[in-house]
């Protein structure tokens, strides 16, 4: 067992499937505050790539972010701010912002599944 000091090198770098994991948990945390279910950026925060911006409008996207409100007894323009922000946060994580709505359809639908149906 080694334990010298450490040789000063710097901490690597956090390998980004764990980056993404830590983004997901976003979701679950109290939202940013929004105006009319607009994300509200934090300070020093990318905006939420277009493609992103996109999917948000799709029919779908609004569906399914009305039902997760509806199941979680939640705003329905706080829980979208949250997805919104999580989906961002992974992609991000990810080094993928360009992704296809069927691509953020993926990952939403890993998140809703995650937040509406708990383990039991």
């Amino acid at each position: 067992m080694n334990s010298s000091p450490s040789s000063g090198a710097a901490p690597s770098p956090m390998r980004p499937e764990v980056k993404a994991l830590k983004a997901f948990a976003l979701v679950s945390r109290d939202p940013v505050p929004t105006t009319a279910g607009v994300c509200a950026w934090a300070a020093g925060e990318p905006a939420p790539p277009p493609s992103l911006l996109r999917f948000t409008q799709t029919r779908g996207f609004r569906q399914e972010s009305g039902r997760l409100a509806a199941s979680l007894g939640e705003d329905p323009h706080r829980v979208r701010a949250r997805l919104v922000d999580a989906l961002a946060a992974v992609a991000r994580s990810l080094g993928r912002d360009d992704l296809a709505e069927r691509d953020w359809q993926r990952l939403m639908d890993a998140m809703v599944l995650v937040l509406a149906h708990p383990p039991g």
